[in-house]
């Protein structure tokens, strides 16, 4: 074969790396106290492999690139039914936040500044919706808008009729306002709690559907990546037992499903998880935990069910733990 079918036949059908065949072999020798090397036809030879077998878990120092230490918890989207992913969020976001309603508002009581900006840049004139409104912290910000919020969480809403904010008690995958007629939508840390895709861009859509024509929404949901952020605790106050995740920590969501409890302040190991609540009431000394799902966003993530729905990015960003996406309808 001449030179360059054999180096198109390389290209086209490259050969499994071997070693290369070789009759002889250069060798150290011996003359008295003189090393030299010296030329010897090869024979026989054997080559042996030597392996250490692990007994027990893997303690290795690299818990994140390590097959051996991940969960082996399937993913939720395999195993969750639409039925039964109503069930999920039922009893570990909505009870929940029933449950916690005082607690939870007690530390929501300032809103962040980014999303302080997105509305009170808005025109006055505008009708304002907050989807997922909590205890209304994000609301009467704007100049001259009528603002209203709807929430799951009855004892939430109860709470804004106390700071005199208009709200309602609602599903954010069936908003019951008409289409096409809000200006402006915010959602805050929200659809993190929807425990399917197709969930989450329900939610997305229902928001598009409201939305009147070049509409804005915010969008914030908490992120895989934390980056630089207050959530996480500082490389310097971690220690072997908070880094570590055991798989024990786990809670069985559903019959064919477990989630691991996260720990507080430490990078996100899986996206679908379970985070703790220590509810704390003036009542009473005791202490009630309690835990809430989260799907945490990948990056890009967000703009592609935005895209799915039918909407255009305006811009994008990571606050604070979380990808934040302003759309236009």
């Amino acid at each position: 074969m001449c030179p360059q079918k054999r180096l198109v036949a390389a290209r086209l059908f490259p050969r499994t790396p071997t070693i290369t065949p070789r009759k002889t072999d250069v060798t150290p020798s011996y003359d008295g106290d003189k090393s030299t090397l010296t030329l010897c036809q090869r024979a026989t030879r054997v080559s042996l492999t030597f392996r250490l077998i692990r007994k027990g878990d893997c303690q290795c120092e690299f818990p994140d690139q390590c097959d051996s230490q991940q969960p082996s918890v399937p993913d939720l989207k395999d195993v969750v039914s639409n039925e039964k992913a109503q069930e999920l969020e039922n009893k570990y976001v909505n009870q929940v936040y029933e449950v916690i309603a005082d607690h939870f508002s007690n530390t929501r009581y300032k809103p962040w500044p980014k999303v302080a900006s997105f509305l009170k840049d808005i025109p006055p004139g505008c009708v304002v919706l907050d989807v997922g409104c909590g205890n209304g912290k994000n609301l009467n910000l704007t100049s001259g808008c009528f603002e209203m919020g709807c929430d799951a969480s009855y004892n939430l809403v109860q709470l804004c009729s106390k700071r005199n904010v208009e709200a309602v008690v609602a599903d954010c995958l069936a908003l019951p306002f008409r289409s096409e007629s809000i200006d402006f939508v915010i959602c805050i840390a929200v659809i993190h709690h929807m425990s399917t895709e197709a969930r989450r861009l329900k939610a997305i859509e229902e928001i598009m559907r409201v939305l009147t024509p070049k509409g804005k929404a915010l969008i914030y949901v908490w992120a895989f990546e934390q980056g630089v952020s207050k959530y996480i605790k500082p490389q310097s106050e971690m220690t072997s037992e908070n880094i570590s995740q055991k798989e024990a920590d786990s809670i069985k969501v559903c019959d064919s499903a477990c989630l691991p409890v996260h720990k507080n302040r430490t990078g996100f190991r899986q996206q679908d998880i379970l985070v703790p609540w220590t509810k704390v009431s003036n009542d009473s000394p005791d202490t009630q935990k309690v835990h809430r799902y989260y799907h945490v966003f990948k990056q890009g993530e967000l703009e592609s069910l935005i895209l799915k729905c039918g909407g255009k990015i305006v811009s994008s960003y990571h606050d604070e733990g979380n990808w934040c996406t302003v759309i236009e309808k």
